[in-house]
């Protein structure tokens, strides 16, 4: 059984031009490709998302983002970098469905 680390590189953004925040360094990265146009949710495992919760939490040490990269038969382009997709969440931006763990960018529909 392999292991999942939860994210596919880890980065040390020094300056912070990467996210914004030169006070978290170490930087989590996911990257989520399509040969699409990128315009639907992408899948994320559990495990992906529970490590951008801890990385949301402090308990990582580590700010998680997110690379979207589309039309990646043609010609990729990075469509969206999502830094701390958990707090994008909490803000609206980001909706998932927890079944599987789909994940839309835009304004997130509020229920009930």
């Amino acid at each position: 059984m392999t292991i999942s680390l939860g994210y596919d590189f880890e980065y040390y953004d020094m300056r912070g031009i990467l996210t914004g925040n030169a006070t978290v360094q170490r930087c989590l990265l996911e990257v989520k490709s399509t040969s699409q146009d990128g315009t639907n949710a992408f899948e994320m495992t559990t495990n992906e998302w529970e490590t951008a919760i801890r990385c949301h939490a402090g308990s990582e040490k580590a700010v998680y983002v997110i690379i979207r990269v589309i039309r990646t038969a043609s010609k990729p382009k990075i469509m969206d970098i999502l830094v701390d997709p958990v707090q994008l969440h909490l803000d609206g931006f980001l909706d998932y469905s927890s079944r599987d763990l789909l994940v839309a960018v835009g304004k997130a529909r509020r229920t009930g």
